[in-house]
């Protein structure tokens, strides 16, 4: 269990740093991206070669024994050096520099931890920190480890959560989010292992689920960050079928609105020529296009009255929300003057005195919510149909038209 948990964790950070790199532009890509790409094969392979599995394995062509369990500590501890290297390429120059000096210490802790090792004279054991660390050696190896994965996280975890909150939301902050929650869980970690050589220097108890719940916290720590470190690559791609089944469904849903539009202002239907191979989004941007294109060829048309019905009778009704009231009055204004250029009878004789529309949106996704809405409204909302209703008997009475 705990060796597959290992193996799956270390299979999705050793992928993600390969797509990363070759989406990044491959060796041509920049040095923040490939300190990041060897963060993640580093994390991988650390994560592999730690699996209980692996050690066994390994423990029969060991020059010292537990060597095996160094190399692991040290790519782990390479990486996050690589860590401090993307950290050096975000925040500037001085930071590259220190990074030198990191360097070196990752040298030093390095050769410490393996001096320790040697000198301790243990035997291989899966469990070697519940079996050794009450050894002074072998606490001071572990604490080498601990307080350099600490240190390194923390430098990153600081700077970034500052970087972090000046971003906009899209891939980025998402990928960042997902990148700090792993750091995080890595800080829990480094406690629970710290706790657990405490445990055994000041009183021996054995601690049998040590192995196991290290493994889990190091295995969801080292996906998490390989998830976020990758997903500005293959967010935006595994997220298309999700974004084609909402563009189809609001292309669908402002269909009845646009079907009466094009009936009464045969014009505004632009060509579908290479629809199907443009896909969902530009044919509802058409669509959008194409009903607002409506709203102006039927400026002349727009009762000047309907707002004031619509918006009071939403009020009767007991809707109180202002977007849905909004909604409601743009529909009514479309299904009256739909009515009134049907009659041929004008409201208006100059098409700028008309009112604009109440609710058009800043980008295509927000205008396509606003006229799924609209939509609605114009099919379903009985203040709509009886305006119009009301609209038509006026008309019939033979209203007075403006401009004829």
């Amino acid at each position: 269990m705990s060796s597959a948990l290992s193996y799956l964790a270390a299979a999705i950070a050793i992928l993600s740093s390969g797509y990363k790199l070759i989406s990044a532009g491959g060796v041509r890509a920049a040095p923040g991206a490939r300190y990041l790409c060897a963060m993640l094969a580093l994390l991988g392979v650390s994560t592999a070669v730690m699996a209980p599995a692996s050690l066994i394995a390994a423990s029969r062509i060991e020059p010292v024994p537990n060597f095996t369990r160094l190399l692991g500590n040290g790519f782990g501890m390479a990486a996050a050096f690589c860590l401090l290297g993307l950290l050096a390429h975000t925040v500037g120059t001085g930071s590259r520099v220190r990074l030198r000096w990191q360097g070196v210490g990752l040298v030093a802790a390095l050769s410490a931890m393996m001096v320790l090792l040697i000198v301790a004279d243990t035997r291989f054991t899966v469990n070697f920190v519940d079996s050794y660390a009450r050894d002074p050696l072998v606490a001071g190896y572990l604490l080498v480890f601990l307080c350099y994965i600490a240190w390194s996280i923390v430098s990153f975890k600081r700077q970034t959560v500052r970087y972090v909150r000046q971003l906009d939301r899209g891939w980025l902050r998402a990928g960042l989010d997902v990148v700090v929650a792993g750091i995080y869980l890595g800080l829990v970690w480094v406690s629970w292992a710290g706790t657990i050589v405490l445990i055994k220097l000041l009183g021996g108890v054995p601690v049998p689920i040590e192995k196991m719940v290290s493994t889990m916290i190091a295995a969801s720590s080292v996906a998490l960050v390989a998830i976020g470190g990758s997903l500005t690559a293959w967010g935006p791609y595994v997220l298309r079928p999700f974004e084609w089944l909402r563009h189809y469904r609001a292309y669908r849903s402002i269909g009845p609105l646009w079907t009466e539009l094009c009936a009464a202002v045969p014009e505004i239907e632009l060509s579908a020529r290479g629809e199907k191979l443009r896909g969902t989004a530009f044919a509802l941007y058409r669509r959008i296009i194409e009903i607002r294109d409506g709203h102006l060829a039927l400026r002349l048309y727009f009762h000047p009255e309907v707002a004031g019905w619509a918006s009071t009778a939403a009020r009767a009704a007991g809707i109180t929300e202002p977007r849905r009231i909004a909604a409601i009055i743009e529909a009514a204004s479309f299904a009256a003057a739909i009515t009134a250029k049907r009659a041929g009878h004008r409201y208006r004789d100059d098409p700028d005195s008309a009112d604009a529309p109440s609710g058009i949106e800043p980008d295509v996704e927000a205008e396509s919510r606003w006229l799924v809405a609209v939509s609605r409204a114009f099919t379903d909302s009985p203040i709509v149909h009886e305006i119009c209703g009301r609209v038509r008997a006026e008309l019939g009475s033979g209203a007075p038209v403006s401009g004829d």
